[in-house]
């Protein structure tokens, strides 16, 4: 029983592939007609088609072809101009926020270095060299 049922399955299956080769067969044939009608199926033949019916001439197709290739340049220039104007742009921001953390730096050292010299007026000489020494030394241990 089982394999009738599949046999029928692999039937219909055929069947399915048949059709689509059939279409597939047509759509081939229609191809080569419209080929045969415009004198090929290579680049001279379908320019000359098209020259033949009006539509466009090889003239008018090289003046487009230039113009969308003058045109897509034009654009990578932009794009490229706009690219760099935003790296710069976002490097002078970079650079002013390295500057600030500088100045912010700088101020805190200022600081630390008033706050050691007013403890030094009011610790002992041992204690101010102490200071200065872990000072010095920042990351060692004694």
């Amino acid at each position: 029983m089982r394999r009738r049922t599949l046999r029928k399955e692999l039937l219909r299956h055929v069947d399915v592939l048949e059709g689509r080769v059939h279409e597939k067969d047509r759509c081939i044939r229609a191809l080569q007609r419209t080929a045969e009608e415009r004198g090929g199926v290579g680049h001279e033949a379908q320019v000359s088609y098209l020259e033949q019916n009006g539509i466009v001439d090889m003239d008018t197709w090289k003046q487009q072809g230039s113009t969308l290739i003058n045109k897509a340049h034009e654009d990578a220039a932009m794009y490229k101009k706009a690219l760099v104007e935003r790296t710069s742009t976002e490097d002078s921001e970079l650079q002013q926020m390295v500057a600030q953390l500088n100045t912010l730096l700088e101020q805190v050292q200022q600081q630390v270095n008033a706050g050691l010299q007013s403890a030094s007026g009011r610790l002992a000489p041992s204690g101010v060299q102490a200071l200065r020494g872990s000072s010095d030394r920042s990351g060692e241990q004694r």
